[in-house]
């Protein structure tokens, strides 16, 4: 299971990394809301915490479990709030 989520994570990064950069192309400015929902992806944090999960091997429903999901959004929350910058 880990594997294929850090396999999927990487796709979103990927895939929103490209979205970001024909967003600069095309001199686009996103509204607060979009913002956010691209910038959780270009974070790098998914991939990150996927590759934490490797090492805990634990099944797919404790992973989907909505207490985990949320303390996934809130700990990436934080780290992209830290590291926003103006060339963001």
């Amino acid at each position: 299971m880990a594997e294929r989520h850090l396999f999927e994570t990487m796709q979103q990064y990927v895939d929103t990394v490209v979205q970001q950069s024909e967003d600069r192309e095309n001199d686009r400015i996103r509204t607060i809301d979009e913002y956010w929902v691209v910038r959780r992806h270009t974070s790098g944090c998914l991939p990150s915490f996927a590759l934490i999960e490797l090492e805990l091997d634990f099944p797919e429903e404790v992973y989907r479990h909505p207490l985990l999901e949320r303390l996934r959004d809130c700990a990436m929350f934080c780290i992209v709030v830290a590291n926003v910058s103006e060339v963001d």
